[in-house]
Parts: C-alpha cells; structure tokens; sequence
C-alpha cells in the first residue's frame, strides 16, 4: 500500500509542477533610442520572446498595398488563426516618413489618416487586435511612440471573447501584475521598441490605447504564440507518468529476487 500511494503521490506532484510551471503572465521589453536607430537590442528582446514558444507566426506586413487598410482578415504563417485590426493602414518607407520598417519595407500603422502623399494627418486612440482563435502569446516592434514632444502613455490590455475579463498588462517589462502603463516623451525619432506578452490564460484579443491623438503607432513584425493541443499537454502528462512508472517497475523487480530468497531460507 505504501509504494502504490507514493507512486500516486509522484504522478500527482508530476503533474501539479508541470501545470504551475507557466502560472504567471510574463512581458518582454526591449527599447532603443538611438540616431541612427539601433535595433540591436528590441531585436534581441524579440528572439528571447519567441524562443518561449513552439509554435508561432509572424506578420511583417510585406503582402499589403501600401497606403491602404489592410485586408479584412489577415493570416499568420505557420499558426492556424486569422486576425484583424481596427483603424490601421499599411504604411511603406518613403523619403517623407523614413524608414519605419524593421524588416523589410512596410509596416503597419495605427488610426492614421493621410495624405495625398503619404503623409500621416493625425491619430486616435485605440488600436485593437481581433484573432480568431485564442492565443498566448503576442509581440511586436512599437516604432515612434512618443517621438519628439508628442508624449504618448500607453495601456495594453488583454482579453478572451466579448464577455471575458478585461487584464490590463505593464508594458514596462514587470510581470506583477500592476497594470502599470508606461509614457513615453521626447524620445529620438528612430526610436524603436520590442514589447511580448506571454500569459497562461489564453486570448484572443489585444487592445492598445495611447493617451495623445497627435502619436499615431507603429507597428512592424506582430508575432503570436499558438495555445498548445490537448494532445500536447497529454503527450506530456504520459511521458512524465511513464517515466514515474518505469522507474517504479524497476525498483519492484529488483526486489523480487531478495523476497524470493527469503521465502526459500524459511
């Protein structure tokens, strides 16, 4: 009775560490404010939030006519899930707006309105992600916030379908929960940053809200993180419980000779 209650006790503790291993939302942040702009860190701050995840798609906004709201619904490669944005237009390097693309040419730009030229006229002051299924993780390159003095402070807020509860994420890099949102003013106009959020609690819709209409945001190569299968969390559960098992069989057939000569010596 004793050795079939510890085997139980160890499945039990197996599984309760692999459930608690990921209990905490953990945000990634990663700034640069340089000119010329140097990307060298919000780039390492994204490598260090993907590696995180098996699974993930990313969007760079290449596929997109410039200067025009995205398509309706927008697929990221490799992660089974559509997403979409509100009051965004694809923006492209031009010799008016510089270079704002991190990775190729265009990126995408936050209620924006333009010109004939191109040039951005104003902002408002919500951006939200709609994705179809739900998610763990979300990250992108923010470029321009709070450039020269439009002091811009924003709140990033997560969600899981209509009715679920609102959870407001510091963007300031602290998992603790606080909410804290973080103002950015008077930084260089190249300066680029990498925000990601990992969290537990699956989402499937991100919210951004800046403080200034006159900061408009920018956004280039949103990366998410595909919630695991049932399948993938039962993989693991038997690996962890055939491990505990073996381990036990083994313990009881050595045991089996030393009972059996004890039995003959009686």
């Amino acid at each position: 009775m004793k050795r079939t209650a510890s085997f139980a006790c160890l499945a039990a503790f197996f599984l309760a560490s692999a459930s608690v291993a990921s209990a905490q939302v953990t945000t990634y942040f990663g700034d640069s404010n340089a000119f010329p702009r140097d990307l060298t860190v919000p780039k390492a701050t994204q490598a260090t939030f993907l590696s995180q995840f098996a699974v993930t798609g990313t969007d760079d906004f290449e596929s997109y006519a410039p200067f025009a709201p995205p398509p309706g619904t927008l697929t990221l490669a490799g992660v089974p899930t559509t997403y979409s944005t509100t009051g965004s237009l694809v923006g492209i390097n031009t010799q008016q707006q510089g270079s704002f693309a991190v990775s190729g040419f265009q990126f995408l730009t936050s209620n924006l309105t333009f010109d004939n030229q191109g040039n951005p006229t104003g902002a408002n002051l919500t951006t939200s992600f709609l994705f179809s299924t739900p998610i763990k993780g979300f990250g992108a390159f923010f470029v321009n916030v709070g450039d020269l003095s439009n002091s811009n402070t924003l709140t990033i807020t997560l969600q899981d379908g209509p009715a679920g509860t609102p959870r407001v994420i510091p963007i300031n890099g602290n998992s603790d929960g606080s909410g804290s949102p973080l103002t950015f003013a008077g930084r260089q106009f190249d300066a680029t940053f990498y925000f990601g959020i990992s969290d537990p609690t699956p989402f499937d819709r991100v919210t951004i809200t800046g403080t200034s209409n006159q900061d408009g945001l920018i956004f280039d190569d949103l990366s998410i993180a595909a919630v695991p299968e049932p399948t993938t969390y039962a993989l693991i559960g038997g690996i962890g419980l055939a491990v505990v098992g073996r381990r036990y069989w083994l313990k009881r057939k050595k045991q089996q000779p030393q009972a059996n000569r004890f039995k003959l010596a009686r």
